[in-house]
């Protein structure tokens, strides 16, 4: 071979052998920013499926802050009037469609369809609650008439049949108010709050609602505000005296550890109390006397005056509120024109508020309301509207 040929072979070589070594410097270049990114980027993992703890909790991305959101009016006719959310579904809800027979209703499209459950678990009674179990049970609690008597059934078969596992002799029914006071968690945990004309009481069960037992119980005590919040740890109901037209005494219910506790009653002079929230780790609640938002501590005393845009325009004292990061806050509450029930948002410990947008709907008030956090989201129920909507990040 001619020495020119050979020379230009090895040059060729050489070129091939360089650009070889290049492309694995430019691959391993390209990996180790790779890892440097992950390394210092704020990544988080798709917590997916559905929100283990019904009525609060954490937020699921690990983040606090709650903007932009999207704001959904699911349902304004025939919508929910007390709902919670599957823990084995992330488009299921089991609800109550109001006062009276024949309450039990389901949706397996996320809120925006609701149909009659496969069949009724009470013939006569009133004020009905459902939740759906850990272990995909459904728990249905109400009061029968003629001698009054609480009961609690549960259906294995998706509400086809239902057996009655606990009674007593007493009046079970969240009052005129009604709110979310039936709770299960993904432990196994199902707690409810009830009251009569002369008691308010918790009652437990530890086994997806098998078996029940009568725990706490306030005397005296009658009406509970807009439902209770509870996540397993730390509870708050709001409540008031005497009877459940309200009276010259208000107070809350708290659970710290799951022990439940009369909280120090205060003074009606504080108003209106309807909106029980954990709130930093405490129960809290809501008032609203002469227009003026308050944040009361469980022992009564004012943790915070606060003011929501708009507040004139308010027609209703009662409000639905939920929290579940540190000075994060979201309120709900009814205005008057146009008729619908508007968001607000305070990131910033109560100082200041951000009207993010509106739910249609409404009418009277939402003291019938509660909000519970499900599926990435925030679900919100204006019982008294027949409101059900949603607003997610």
């Amino acid at each position: 071979m001619p020495m020119g040929v050979c020379m230009w072979q090895q040059v060729v070589n050489r070129c091939l052998e360089r650009f070889v070594n290049m492309r694995e410097l430019m691959k391993k270049l390209f990996i180790g920013l790779i890892v440097a990114m992950c390394a210092v980027l704020p990544w988080h993992a798709d917590a997916g499926g559905v929100n283990k703890i019904v009525g609060l909790s954490a937020d699921a991305t690990g983040s606090p802050a709650p903007l932009p959101l999207t704001i959904t009016t699911l349902c304004t006719v025939s919508c929910a009037y007390r709902a919670s959310p599957s823990l084995i579904s992330s488009t299921r809800f089991w609800a109550a469609s109001g006062q009276g027979v024949g309450a039990c209703i389901t949706s397996t499209d996320g809120g925006a369809v609701w149909s009659a459950c496969a069949s009724q678990p009470f013939a006569s009674g009133g004020n009905e609650m459902y939740a759906e179990a850990a272990d995909g049970s459904i728990i249905a609690v109400s009061h029968t008439v003629g001698p009054t008597t609480c009961t609690f059934k549960r259906s294995t078969d998706n509400a086809a049949t239902w057996n009655t596992q606990f009674t007593e002799l007493v009046a079970c029914s969240p009052g005129n108010n009604e709110g979310q006071y039936l709770y299960c968690l993904s432990d196994g945990r199902c707690e409810f709050s009830t009251n009569s004309t002369s008691f308010y009481r918790i009652y437990r069960s530890s086994n997806n609602g098998v078996t029940w037992a009568a725990g706490e119980t306030a005397s005296s005590f009658c009406s509970g505000g807009s439902g209770a919040q509870w996540n397993g740890t730390v509870g708050v109901i709001a409540i008031t005296q005497p009877g459940c037209g309200g009276g010259n005494l208000t107070g809350s219910y708290t659970a710290l550890a799951d022990t439940w506790a009369l909280s120090i009653v205060w003074s009606g002079t504080q108003g209106d109390c309807w909106g029980p929230v954990v709130y930093n780790g405490s129960g809290m609640t809501i008032c609203n006397p002469g227009g003026q938002w308050k944040m009361i501590n469980p022992n009564g005393s004012l943790y915070k005056n606060f003011t929501l845009p708009g507040s004139t325009n308010l027609i209703d004292n009662g409000g639905v509120a939920i929290s579940f990061a540190t000075n994060l806050i979201y309120v709900f509450a009814q205005q008057a024109s146009p008729t619908k029930i508007a968001v607000w948002v305070s990131q910033d410990d109560l100082t200041t508020f951000i009207e993010v947008g509106t739910f249609n709907g409404g009418g009277a008030g939402i003291r019938g309301g509660h909000a519970f956090y499900a599926n990435g989201c925030i679900y919100v129920v204006a019982g008294g509207t027949l409101m059900f909507g949603k607003i997610c990040r």
